[in-house]
């Protein structure tokens, strides 16, 4: 990597996704976060291969995991050592500068529903604890993923998000056509079946009367 480079974009989502974003993106650079690739030249050890863009879901969620967030801590522990705050002053003060980290995710229709959860919680994380170590999501439009109902949908199972909310974001962003089916029909599903559990139209088995082997109440 050059070392006058101020940004490193990353991709990831779907084939058709990144197509839509043709033009728009910076070049990007397989290449490895400068920190990272510098711990493991030092300690001798072989990095997972990457792909830039990323359109596999599995490989998408390790580069994101594994190395963006090693990146992370290992520039927050060069700050707290050298008692700064932010890339700006890293930088400023450093004869080796680090580029700021750009995330682009340009739809992700074609992953399952479970790894787009898993990777959006990944990204969540990420730019919540590395906003001062220089990580930002791209101002580009994230295709149809249903503008966040992926991530309103993770927050509502953690008790986030209130079931009302969370019915009229669906609602929204299918008549929108804003999300996919598949995944429309996985989140109303869940979201209709806390509903019934709660009002006891359909029976729990966690709350199931505990039976002997002939059949009567115990």
């Amino acid at each position: 990597m050059n070392a006058k480079t101020e940004t490193l974009t990353y991709a990831f989502g779907c084939e058709a996704g990144l197509r839509r974003l043709e033009g728009c993106l910076p070049p990007l650079e397989v290449v490895y976060p400068p920190l990272v690739l510098q711990r493991a030249e030092e300690q001798g050890k072989k990095l997972p291969h990457i792909e830039n863009p990323c359109t596999d879901e599995c490989l998408g969620i390790l580069i994101v995991r594994s190395l963006l967030m090693m990146e992370m801590k290992l520039r927050l522990e060069a700050f707290a050592q050298r008692r700064i705050r932010n890339l700006a002053e890293y930088n400023a003060k450093t004869r080796v500068p680090l580029p700021r980290i750009c995330l682009v995710i340009a739809g992700l229709d074609d992953w399952e529903t479970r790894s787009v959860l898993q990777f959006r919680r990944a990204i969540d994380r990420l730019l919540s604890l590395g906003r001062a170590a220089g990580f930002r999501l791209s101002p580009f439009g994230e295709g149809r993923d249903g503008g966040g109902v992926l991530g309103l949908y993770d927050r509502y199972k953690r008790g986030m998000v209130s079931r009302e909310a969370m019915m009229n974001a669906l609602l929204e962003a299918r008549r929108t056509n804003a999300v996919e089916e598949s995944h429309y029909r996985l989140m109303i599903d869940n979201v209709m079946a806390d509903t019934l559990l709660d009002e006891k139209l359909i029976w729990d088995e966690s709350e199931a009367p505990i039976t002997d082997k002939e059949g009567g109440v115990q």
